[in-house]
């Protein structure tokens, strides 16, 4: 069975028939007849007031009246006319547009309500996901700061050991160091543990699977490196032996500058390490919905004194979001609507009015 719209459009693509054709005649002619009366009527009331005697109020008045009642009687009849083409040719092809109104239109209607049923839950979905990649982004981005912490820590400690031991010898007046002595020692330092990454989303297997992908650095290389420098380290140890004081003070201010520098070096690397693993953080397509929020208009004087009163106070504010052809014609609802608009774009609200959010 064909619907209404399909019964009207088989009507317009078949062949008019002899009375549709003489139905469209007689309605041209009828426009012609009614255009000549209209012609008629407008040079008789011009005459109205080309003839009337401007010297006379009375008659001034009579023919004003004159004009009034006879340019009434013409629009109707003109609307006798135009009812009749309205009636029974625009209002019948207006109704297509009428039943698939956006609007209106319920199917269009129940259509977007499941696009946004669906939107949010992926929207939902989506938010869960990113949430998840960025917990992997900051985990990387931990493991990758901590084993930077720890290695700067290592080679702190070795320096450190290593200027304990040099100190010790000087102080006790030791003719000849034992760098064996002192490779024992800096063989006992320890590596700082990893601290605890503070996890929601990921699990202990993923953490695992992660973890083995972030590259360590080499403990026992920089151990050895260390080693080897010893018999450097310790080649003017004859010379500071005749002045320890001296010695002791240049080598803690040294030590001093040399952390400060590795500090400083760290919290850069740092910082940087945590760009690179924010910018390779997979980012999940999220749906668009958009929020609007919009006045329910009230029927009261309360609530459009309310909204005059609101409208008037950020008039500079609001001025480009009215939406209105003359400005003598404003109305309350175009008041509130470019107070709504101002709210959805900025998210200021102003106070007593009540939002609603709709989102599409």
């Amino acid at each position: 069975m064909q619907t209404i719209e399909g019964q009207a459009l088989a009507k317009l693509e078949t062949k008019p028939s002899t009375a549709q054709i003489e139905a469209w005649v007689e309605l041209a002619s009828k426009k012609n007849e009614i255009a000549q009366v209209l012609t008629n009527a407008e040079l008789e009331l011009q005459q109205i007031l080309l003839k009337c005697d401007v010297k006379d109020y009375k008659a001034i008045d009579a023919a004003l009246a004159e004009y009034r009642k006879k340019q009434t009687e013409m629009v109707e009849k003109r609307k006798s006319f135009t009812s009749i083409i309205d009636a029974n040719i625009v209002q019948p092809l207006m109704a297509f547009e009428k039943r698939v109104d956006t609007k209106t239109n319920a199917k269009y209607a129940e259509l977007g309500n499941i696009s946004l049923t669906l939107r949010q839950i992926a929207e939902l979905e989506a938010r869960k996901l990113q949430e998840f990649q960025n917990e992997v982004g900051r985990f990387l981005g931990h493991c990758t700061n901590e084993f930077l912490r720890i290695e700067t820590k290592y080679i702190y400690d070795l320096n450190a050991e290593v200027d304990a031991q040099y100190a010790k010898y000087l102080n006790a007046g030791v003719k000849q160091p034992l760098l064996a002595e002192v490779e024992a020692y800096l063989r006992g330092v320890k590596l700082d543990a990893i601290k605890k990454f503070d996890f929601v989303l990921l699990s202990k297997e993923k953490m695992q699977e992660l973890f083995a992908t972030v590259p360590q650095p080499n403990y026992n290389h920089i151990l050895q490196n260390k080693i080897d420098m010893l018999e450097q380290i310790f080649i003017n140890y004859s010379s500071d032996l005749a002045n320890v004081a001296a010695t002791i003070e240049r080598r803690e201010l040294d030590a001093k500058i040399a952390a400060k520098e590795a500090q400083e070096k760290l919290i850069a690397e740092s910082s940087i390490n945590n760009l690179i693993a924010s910018a390779t953080v997979e980012q999940v397509e999220v749906p668009k919905i958009k929020t609007e929020l919009i006045i329910e208009p009230i029927n009261s004087p309360e609530w459009a004194t309310l909204i005059m009163t609101q409208f008037i106070s950020n008039l500079p504010t609001l001025f480009k979001l009215v939406r209105v052809k003359s400005w003598e014609n404003l109305s309350i609802g175009q008041m509130a609507a470019a107070i709504a608009k101002h709210a959805t774009d900025t998210g200021e609200t102003y106070k007593g009015i009540i939002y609603k959010e709709l989102k599409k």
